[in-house]
Parts: C-alpha cells; structure tokens; sequence
C-alpha cells in the first residue's frame, strides 16, 4: 500500500512540475511576443540567432534587434535638439553633423551655406551622414534611455552600433554564401532593375586614351549641391528591396560604422558594383558624406 500510495504522489509531484513548466514557457512566449510587437511599433527588427561562414570559419551570432534603415536626418536631428534642451554643450559639439565635409569631399572652394542636405526637409528620411564615430555611439546611448523611459517593464540591453561580424551576418540576410543581400552574384534583378544604389559606370565614363586605350573617367568635378538628387546620389533610407530580415540598403548608399574597428562596412553611393558586397570594407578616419549608422541591440531573455 505505501508503494502505491508513493507512485501516486510522485505521478501528482510530476504532473504539477510539467504544468508549472508548461505556465513558464507561456509566460515566456507571451513576454517575448509583447517585446517585440513593442521592437516592432519602434521601428527595429527581429534577427534570430544563427550562423555563416567568412573565410572559411563558421561564424556564431546572437539574436539581435536591428534598426531596419540607416539612421535619418530626422531622427538625427532628434536626438541633437534634446542635447541641447539639456544643456549637454560638450556632448553636442561631439554629436554635431559637419556639413563643411561636403566642400573638403569635392575639393571646392568652402560655401556660406554648407549645409544644403542636413537642413532641408527634403532629406529628412535620408541617411544622416557626415558624423563622428562618436557621435553615433552617443545616439546609440540616447536612444536607449529613450527607449527604457517608455518601456521600463521590459529589459532591454543597450543599443550601440554594431560589431562587424553582426553587421556582415544581418547584411546577409540569412543568404550564407551570397555576396550580397539579396542573393546571387549580380547587381540587377531578373527585370534589369539596379538593387541597391552605387556608382553604374556608363558610356559617358568611358574613354579613350592618347594611347588608344579605353579607360573609366571620373568626374571629379562634382557639385556637393547637386548630389541630393538624381542618378550618382544619395537615395533615401527606406529604398530599394529590404534582404530577408528586412534590412534596407545594406549595400550602397552609404558605408556603416561598426563599433570593433576603424572600418566602415557595405560600401557607398561611390562605390562600384563590386565594392559592396556584405564584406566590403573600408577604413573610417573621420567624419564624410559617405558615411552613416544603424543601431543594435543583442536579445536578452525577460528578468
């Protein structure tokens, strides 16, 4: 008899450890599916965890929140009025956008208005561009107070900018072995449709040489006011097709800081065709109209 009676306790014992387990696992689903409808309502995208390959190792990532865009003028400018609503004098020289790299950039003569691009509502959905590394990790810093202050049940890690092994793993798309965001090895789709913004060298940069040679011409000659529109230009942050975590522009457009190097990652509307693949790099000195950010943010599990 106490035989039975101890297998019936430890069947009863059994079964209430397997509906607690089972109310914890639907209190975890039903935590992370509020967090992110919440990521999601904020503009950020869900990256699960995963895995590629570069130069022959396997690569191991965190799941992540990402922002789906580069960073806009407008949202930029956000974040540089509330410095200066809060007295933040040396934050905002670090954080201001140089518009004078417009004129260095196209080796011109310096302007009274320097300053076309960053303060014309016309661009306001476009990349920012012309900050400091620095500058773009105090955004990073600002955006996740922001962020906390309006969801302060949920944990948050903090956002920054991302690692390079991150960003070429997202660039990617969950496409392991394509050299592009959206798959295959060429910069048109099926329709002729160029898929991202960059340099198209066309008949007009082609020339002959005194030697008979034919030879790529570039114009060095450019206007900064002029590089706000049409072909050779910078294009808005939300353009083109999205790659299958639904990142924008993850090539061309502008090269994106990562937060472990002096690099710059993805290429730029100056770049060649085949100078912005997901593992394009360039070297990040300073601040230039090439140049701009996305957020990240690593998953954390609810307290």
């Amino acid at each position: 008899m106490c035989n039975q009676f101890r297998q019936l306790y430890y069947i009863y014992k059994s079964n209430i450890m397997k509906r607690l387990l089972l109310v914890l696992a639907v209190i975890l689903a039903l935590s992370f599916t509020a967090k992110k409808f919440k990521m999601k309502k904020e503009n950020l995208v869900y990256i699960p965890a995963g895995t590629f390959y570069l130069n022959e190792d396997t690569i191991s990532v965190m799941s992540m929140y990402m922002s789906p865009t580069e960073v806009t003028n407008a949202e930029y400018k956000l974040f540089l009025n509330d410095l200066k609503k809060q007295g933040r004098t040396e934050d905002l020289k670090m954080a201001m956008v140089d518009s004078t790299q417009w004129a260095i950039f196209n080796k011109g003569p310096l302007r009274t208005d320097v300053s076309p691009y960053f303060n014309n509502s016309r661009y306001q959905n476009y990349p920012v561009i012309n900050i400091t590394k620095e500058g773009a990790a105090l955004y990073c810093v600002w955006y996740t107070r922001k962020i906390r202050l309006k969801y302060p049940e949920i944990n948050f890690n903090d956002f920054r900018l991302p690692s390079k092994l991150e960003w070429i793993y997202a660039a990617k798309g969950g496409l392991n072995r394509s050299p592009y965001p959206w798959g295959g090895m060429y910069v048109r789709n099926s329709k002729g449709k160029y898929l991202a913004n960059f340099v198209h060298i066309g008949n007009r940069n082609i020339r002959k040489n005194k030697d008979g040679k034919y030879v790529i011409i570039e114009n060095t000659d450019l206007d900064y006011l002029s590089l706000c529109g049409g072909t050779g230009s910078l294009a808005p942050a939300l353009s083109y097709f999205p790659n299958g975590y639904g990142l924008y522009n993850m090539a061309g457009n502008v090269n994106e800081i990562v937060s472990d190097e002096d690099a710059v990652m993805g290429g730029d509307w100056k770049s060649g065709g085949n100078e912005i693949k997901v593992t394009s790099e360039k070297q990040y000195t300073n601040a230039n109209p090439l140049t701009g950010f996305r957020m990240v943010s690593t998953y954390s599990p609810v307290r």
